[in-house]
């Protein structure tokens, strides 16, 4: 298996975004990234990450706008975390 850091490799960024953000904006930053995912951090705390299934299912599915749809709407909250070394 290996340490997180090796099973990483060369992947480099952490791509954030701030709970007040728009859904849409996060989708541009994903797109421009090549990530399905970013974390969504509150004055440098990590408060939630917001993935392409979090869209599929909590915006897209039920009709509502990712323009005016903040990300704390539909983020997944308190995600798990882990260090490099693990």
């Amino acid at each position: 298996m290996g340490k997180v850091r090796q099973i990483l490799g060369d992947r480099k960024g952490v791509f954030t975004v701030s709970p007040e953000s728009s859904v849409h904006d996060a989708l541009v930053l994903m797109a421009e990234k090549n990530t399905g995912s970013v974390l969504v951090a509150d004055n440098d705390k990590l408060v939630g990450i917001f993935t392409e299934r979090d869209y599929a299912r909590k915006v897209n599915l039920k009709g509502r706008s990712s323009n005016t749809t903040a990300i704390k709407e539909v983020m997944t909250p308190n995600p798990i975390t882990i260090s490099m070394d693990t």
